[in-house]
């Protein structure tokens, strides 16, 4: 068994097949396998996909169920009807009549025939088609409204047909009938225009990229800015389009860019909004900054990045002074530093105050972001720069936070090159609703939580703009609910209800299809109301709503981190006010949507700022008090790696709230004062923590704990516990020593054996090796038959401390005679990858391969196989229909084996169709799959493993 293999991927291995195998438990039990697959025999049949109908078992909160912050970490529950925080509610109109009036297409059809022809021909590259599609678009937005114009380009097909964002398609309209004028300030309030005075747009490719693509947009006019995996950000020249002939010209100059190759849409640039809640800051003597700068620590030789939606207005007035001088503050290439001092916001400045304030001899690197194409390249170029840490003080209300979006895997890639994201955790504890559609009358609109088919919403005072994000848990990509929602206010008379703006961007389950509808306008009345409609979504969905810069009629701070605060290796940041350290009321709250604590820790906010000329607020200036912190800690210690910083800073923060994690101050508020007193010092242990936390002096964790069976080893048959152990500031205890302890514990819970064996820390190294401790099956003394047993594994210091502790692991053996027996083992090898077969009607991949099974006789045994991109960042492949996959969505095939004999070797042979791979048309792929072996009764001991086989594949003779 390759080990480099098991090592690098065994965790997310061993989720996946305890998900999977969830439903089999016990040994008695048959396991249960809804849409069994067929057994892998040799012959010419591939089995089947693996089983999809199994549910991921959390211990965390579902979604609606109880997390109360006050009571610390899980426990509480969270109340399904929100907290009513405001009597914004003004009017009693039934919402759902405004929508029920809209036609249906059929009702359409009827009234205007001329419909049915125009839709026999979906072709909109034809240029009299589109013409004729055009006309009837004004006439039905004349006479029936826009739902009704929406009505026959959603169920028409020219919806998809055109592949864009209605915002354009509404831009187009404002051309129409208000003049060049009205479209522009209606794409100014969207912001929709660059400062380059181009229009913003995001073409989502089919593959992960097209130089066609690029060239084929840059040869319409347009201008590409940025590219990612799968995304081109283009800017379309204004003077391009309002030199068109007429509004219809000027739709199909935008529809000839979404009829590019490999373009499979075209989507609105969402911005991130800047986590603020709008002399000398106060926070570094809040956080003892000032002591460690006085022990001379001040972040000399670190590089710290900021990235900004906001901007960075007046920061060439700061350099010397309340920043550092200009030869240690750089900017992005491609930016035009001038028009960044003069014509973008102050917030990016704000932030790079405070990090020069806790760190005043770091180096500062500053980029604005305002799209995930240009952020991903604002991280790329600070990355290639050698910065250290990255602050962001902002947070996307358009994504689910559930670690699922690029924005969060952006935040994955930058923590693998070893630097650390900060990231505020959001300002929207006040202004977040999480709920389950529910449409009770079938109306199609949905209903809030109090009953009503509208929510009201209103601008904070003297805010001018306001910005509403929704999304929902559907597949990222290729989503199928659709939902749109619209904001309306009451009419003049205040009896009826009319629309001022929507979202009704389409998502039929193609590629490009994002579960987001978002709302960005500027504010010029006192209360708004927000209606949610979808034709056919699926009840119980989840629905995240977000509000920036509105007041809503009632709230939850549950849930409402944002991306990519929501990613894993991002250390998010809640607020506290300086003075009194007490829970800022707007900071976001965890666990994410997938039920992880956020936020991990908080900081100071409220602090004095010069280029704001007032206090700063919100967890935008929380965030850069950690990122200026993050330099002196690893300036202090140079040795640490991002984990390792990120986890000095947890661990030496002050507990605040109820003691221990809790779901609002994290793990508490940043503290410099260890630092201050020792430099370069480890954290004190806490006080108390869960199983798998250090809990001693030395800052230590076992990553992983199994068992492998049937080995041999001085003639005699037994098992072998293998534990990987990570250790934060190697260099701090280098030499340091102590034992692992493995206690088992018979069928009543009983000791048994105890083995022992000795570790020790080394200078810069993380992960330590491997310990592996071998124990006889025959020394447990057992007798003939089934036994369940445990094992639990234990981190002692030398003194006996206890370090860090894993949860009880379960196995069985089976004694028969004078052997004895356990769950078995498996080999796989000879594997072979073979393209262009055909199973049960489809056209894909079969995979032979040959295993040996030995331990057994009547045991089913299943063997995984986990597809990944051959590429240094190394990502699975995506599953868009749960049809071949695992419960973490990566693409995922398997057969099962039941021997007839306790040495058996079998051809096993499996089979994934074409299109489950999920791959770009006419591409070429560098693919890998890798192979786990599990068996009953357990599910959860690994039998064998087989390493990377690569191979590649073209999509175009498919």
């Amino acid at each position: 068994m390759n080990r480099s293999f098991i090592n690098r991927f065994y965790p997310m291995l061993l989720c996946c097949m305890l998900l999977l195998l969830a439903a089999c438990s016990g040994r008695d039990e048959e396991p249960e396998t809804p849409n069994e697959p067929e057994t892998a025999e040799s012959g010419d049949d591939f089995a089947a996909p693996i089983n999809d109908d199994l549910d991921i078992d959390t211990t965390g909160p579902k979604i609606g169920e109880d997390v109360d912050p006050a009571a610390g970490g899980r426990s509480g529950q969270i109340e399904v009807t929100p907290e009513i925080v405001g009597d914004l509610k003004k009017t009693d109109l039934k919402v759902g009549d405004l929508f029920a009036s809209a036609k249906s297409l059929e009702e359409l059809v009827a009234q205007y025939p001329e419909l049915a022809e125009l839709m026999t021909n979906l072709d909109l590259s034809d240029r009299d088609n589109l013409s004729a599609v055009y006309e009837q678009m004004l006439i039905l937005y004349k006479e029936e409204g826009l739902l009704g114009m929406q009505t026959f380009l959603d169920e028409s097909g020219f919806m998809a047909a055109m592949g864009m964002d209605a915002s354009y398609i509404d831009f187009v309209l404002a051309y129409e009938n208000e003049g060049w004028d009205g479209a522009e300030d209606l794409a100014r309030r969207r912001r929709l225009i660059n400062q380059n005075d181009e229009l913003r747009m995001i073409l989502v490719l089919d593959t992960a990229s097209s130089p066609d693509a690029e060239s084929g947009a840059e040869a319409l006019g347009a201008t590409v800015l940025y590219t990612t995996d799968f995304e081109i950000e283009i800017g379309v020249p204004l003077e391009m389009l309002r030199d068109a002939e007429n509004s219809e010209e000027a739709l199909a100059r935008l529809v000839a860019l979404t009829k590019l190759p490999n373009v499979a849409r075209v989507r609105v640039p969402r911005s991130g909004v800047t986590n603020q809640r709008i002399l000398e800051g106060e926070g570094p003597d809040a956080t003892s900054a000032l002591e460690v700068h006085d022990s001379g620590i001040t972040g000399d030789g670190i590089k710290v990045g900021i990235i900004d939606p906001g901007g960075f207005y007046a920061f060439q007035d700061l350099l010397g002074t309340r920043l550092p001088d200009s030869s240690q503050v750089f900017v992005m290439p491609g930016q035009d530093a001038d028009y960044l001092n003069d014509r973008t916001g102050p917030h990016g400045t704000a932030c790079a105050e405070i990090v020069h304030e806790m760190a005043p001899d770091a180096t500062i690197y500053i980029a604005q972001a305002q799209s995930g194409p240009e952020l991903a390249a604002a991280a790329q170029w600070m990355v290639d720069e050698g910065v250290d840490i990255i602050n962001y003080s902002a947070g996307n209300i358009y994504m689910p936070p559930n670690n699922s979006t690029p924005a969060s895997e952006l935040v994955t890639l930058v923590n693998n090159e070893d630097v650390l994201w900060v990231n505020s955790s959001g300002n929207f504890a006040e202004s977040h609703l999480i709920m389950e559609f529910t449409d009770e009358d079938g109306n199609g609109v949905h209903e809030f939580p109090n009953g009503d088919e509208y929510f009201a919403i209103a601008p904070f005072e003297g805010v001018p703009d306001f910005a509403l994000g929704m999304s929902w848990d559907d597949a990222w990509g290729r989503a199928e609910n659709d939902f749109d929602f619209f904001l309306l206010k009451l009419n003049d008379a205040g009896d009826d209800l009319e629309l001022v703006d929507s979202s009704r961007e389409l998502q039929d389950g193609a590629r490009g299809s994002f579960p987001v509808e978002g709302i960005e306008n500027y504010s010029d009345e006192e209360l708004y109301y927000l209606a949610i409609v979808s034709d056919g979504a699926t009840a119980g969905t989840t629905i995240n709503l977000i509000g920036y810069n509105l007041e809503f009629q009632f709230s939850m701070p549950e849930y409402s981190v944002t991306v990519p605060g929501d990613s894993p290796d991002a250390l998010t940041v809640g607020a506290t006010f300086w003075s009194d350290d007490a829970l800022e009321p707007y900071s976001s709250q965890g666990p994410t949507m997938d039920n992880r604590d956020k936020p991990e820790i908080s900081a100071p906010a409220g602090v004095s700022s010069t280029v704001y000329g007032g206090p700063f607020y919100g967890t935008s200036a929380s965030a850069p008090h950690v990122a200026g912190a993050a330099a002196l800690a690893l300036q202090a210690n140079p040795e640490m790696g991002a984990f390792e910083l990120r986890n000095y800073l947890i661990t030496t923060s002050k507990d605040l709230g109820p003691s221990g994690f809790d779901l609002g101050f994290g793990h508490g508020r940043l503290d410099l004062n260890q630092l201050a007193e020792n430099g370069s010092a480890p954290p004190p242990p806490p006080e108390n923590t869960e199983s798998g936390d250090s809990v001693g002096t030395v800052p230590i964790e076992v990553f992983y704990a199994y068992d492998v069976h049937n080995i041999e080893q001085n003639g005699q048959t037994g098992m072998v516990v293998e534990t990987s152990l990570i250790v934060s500031q190697s260099d701090v205890f280098d030499g340091t020593t102590g034992s692992v302890q493995v206690q088992f514990t018979d069928d009543a819970g009983s000791p048994m054996n105890t083995l022992e064996a000795g570790w020790t820390v080394r200078a810069g190294e993380a992960f330590l090796p491997l310990v592996e401790q071998f124990i006889a099956y025959d020394d447990f003394n057992l007798t003939n038959g089934y036994h369940d047993l445990q094992y639990t594994v234990s981190v002692l210091d030398d003194s006996g401390n206890l370090l860090s502790q894993v949860d009880p692991v379960d196995f069985f053996i089976e004694i028969s005679g004078e052997e004895s027996t356990t769950n078995g083992s498996v080999s796989i090898y000879d594997v072979e990858v073979v393209q262009n077969v055909t199973s049960q009607g489809e056209d894909g991949i079969g995979i032979k391969m040959m295993v040996d099974i030995v331990g057994r006789n009547g045991m089913e045994t299943q063997i995984i196989g986990f597809f990944f991109q051959d590429t240094s960042s190394e990502p699975p492949l995506k599953d868009f229909n749960d049809r071949y996959t695992t419960p973490a969505g990566t693409v995922a095939t398997w057969a099962t084996v039941t021997p007839s004999s306790d040495n058996e070797t079998r051809e096993v042979r499996m089979f994934i169709p074409n299109s489950e791979m999920h791959l770009a048309k006419d591409a070429r792929y560098a693919l890998k799959v890798a192979f786990l072996a599990l068996g009953e009764p357990d599910w959860e001991t690994e039998l064998g493993a087989a390493d990377w086989v690569r191979f590649r594949v073209d999509t175009g003779t498919w």
